[in-house]
């Protein structure tokens, strides 16, 4: 079946392809956002094994007149300068990969070298004196962790601010992903109701016709779905009831010679009768014409009642099919409804979005607050509180940016429920007009049942005309078989005459009956 040109099976292929290449797009940029959080990760490890490592130096110069305190604390520095140098190559390495520049990388990795070996000679100073020792070595060092401290915080500050970013254009991605999602579902959706729409009407339009008579007019749609299945079994149907008229017209066509020539055959029957009673052999002469005609009508008579028999089987079999297609459009109420309780679902899930955007909306007003106490107490620890100030502005700064994100969310779920609303709407007209298809289609049965009704009618009054040719029959034979028998059959014979006129006249009457309901089927042009 087409619409517009295209078949349902390839705009559902196309529908498909369209999500798979989407799917695929949002993955590329899912894992290009985990490779640069990896990058913050790291720069994150780095920048604490940094602190980790100065603080050792400090605790060595503290602590380290006791071996043990010494010894631990210099291991710690060595493995905390290892893993340093390890994690920034991976940074340089990533980086390089990602195409992504990283400001003073290379620098960094120089200071902390430089740094690192600063330290290590200075512990030739600190083994002299252990007050003095300590002070030279301090001196020594003194101002050279300040600079790349700092540079790793800048590094891991703009590799944050940059995540912040492609998180912001990741997150517009998928809402403009998902709304172009539902607009070509709710077109596909449109698309689809239009082309039901149409196959219905013109479902019904030649279901109106066929109820008129006109049963040559044929359902244009096919196909393997519901509609085709029911456009074929209203062909049928229309195919049927053409071959039933048909049947009814030749069988009253047939009817109303037979009765003419039954006519025609009584009166010359009842002619004959009267002029020749008195010569026998005039008597076996009519008497065998008679037997002759009798058998000629019998086997007349015989044809019709199973031109009828015929005609009431194919009625009954067309009011089957009806029956066939009223289920099949009850299927279709069901379809129907089954869509508008999904719909229904979509509503109650884009509420519960709702709820979650008012608790994300919620949460990020607690964080502001949070981070404007924060800030507060930063400012009351003053200099030591400098750091904690800079991370509790940067909390506020997300907190609302989360909130503008959230108010965006929100006003794009309320044009999500009212395109869904919309839809539920049209589903419900929809399923009104097919439940008037199956009222109309329900009198068309009632009359198809009429139909059916009356040629059941006419069934016994054949039956009574065949019993009668028989009897009929039967009193030819008798007066063939002697001339002594002659005046008994005669009188038989005019007895058998005025009941074959009586029974021509009932045939007459429901051949004219059957023709006048002849008259309102055409089976051609």
């Amino acid at each position: 079946m087409y619409v517009y040109g295209y078949s349902f099976t390839s705009l559902a292929q196309l529908h498909y392809s369209w999500l798979v290449l989407l799917a695929s797009q949002v993955f590329i940029i899912y894992t290009k956002h985990n490779n640069y959080r990896k990058l913050a990760t790291i720069a994150n490890q780095s920048q604490s094994h940094l602190r980790n490592q100065i603080q050792d130096w400090k605790n060595i110069l503290l602590r380290g007149y006791d071996t043990d305190s010494y010894d631990k604390h210099l291991a710690s520095m060595q493995e905390n300068d290892r893993l340093i140098k390890l994690e920034l190559n991976l940074l340089s390495t990533e980086s390089e990969r990602l195409n992504f520049d990283l400001k003073n990388l290379g620098k960094i990795q120089s200071l902390q070298s430089a740094m690192t070996k600063r330290y290590i000679k200075a512990l030739d100073l600190y083994h002299s004196s252990l007050t003095e020792g300590a002070k030279l070595a301090d001196q020594y060092v003194s101002g050279l962790d300040k600079e790349p401290v700092q540079l790793l915080y800048d590094l891991t500050t703009q590799l944050q601010e940059s995540i912040i970013k492609k998180d912001e254009s990741a997150i517009m991605i998928s809402i403009y992903a998902f709304l172009i999602a539902i607009a070509l579902v709710m077109l596909l959706i449109i698309i689809y109701a239009k082309a039901l729409s149409q196959i219905i009407r013109d479902i019904v339009s030649v279901v109106g016709k066929v109820s008129d008579g006109y049963l040559q007019n044929k359902c244009p749609h096919d196909g393997s779905n519901e509609f085709g299945q029911l456009s074929s079994e209203i062909n049928q149907m229309s195919s049927s009831l053409k071959v039933l008229a048909g049947n009814m017209v030749n069988a009253s066509t047939k009817l109303s010679e037979s009765v003419s020539n039954m006519t025609t055959t009584s009166k010359e029957q009842e002619s004959t009768v009267s002029e020749q009673a008195t010569s026998t052999q005039e008597i076996v002469a009519s008497s065998q014409e008679i037997t002759q005609t009798a058998k000629e009508l019998l086997n007349n008579m015989s044809e019709v009642a199973k031109a009828v028999d015929h005609a009431a089987e194919t009625a009954q079999e067309g009011r089957e099919d009806l029956q066939k297609m009223n289920s099949i459009l009850g299927k279709m109420v069901s379809s129907s409804q089954e869509i508008g309780n999904k719909l229904s679902v979509l509503n109650e899930k884009i509420s519960n979005i709702s709820l979650v955007v008012t608790t994300i909306n919620k949460v990020a007003d607690q964080t502001n607050l949070l981070s404007i106490n924060a800030t507060i107490e930063a400012d009351k620890a003053g200099e030591a509180g400098i750091g904690f100030s800079t991370v509790a502005s940067e909390i506020r700064r997300l907190s609302d940016q989360t909130a503008i994100a959230t108010w965006d969310i929100e006003q794009l779920v309320k044009e999500i429920q009212t395109a869904v609303s919309s839809g539920v709407m049209g589903m419900e007209k929809f399923q009104a007009g097919i439940t008037v298809g199956v009222e109309e289609i329900s009198n068309v049965g009632d009359k198809l049942s009429g139909i059916v009704e009356q040629v059941g009618y006419i069934g016994p009054h054949f039956i009574a005309v065949h019993e009668g040719m028989e009897s009929q029959t039967e009193g030819a034979e008798q007066i063939s078989t002697g001339v002594f028998q002659l005046g008994e059959t005669v009188t038989d014979l005019l007895q058998s005459i005025r009941y074959s006129n009586s029974a021509i006249d009932e045939v007459d009457k429901e051949a004219k009956q059957l023709s006048e309901s002849c008259k309102r089927f055409r089976v051609k042009g």
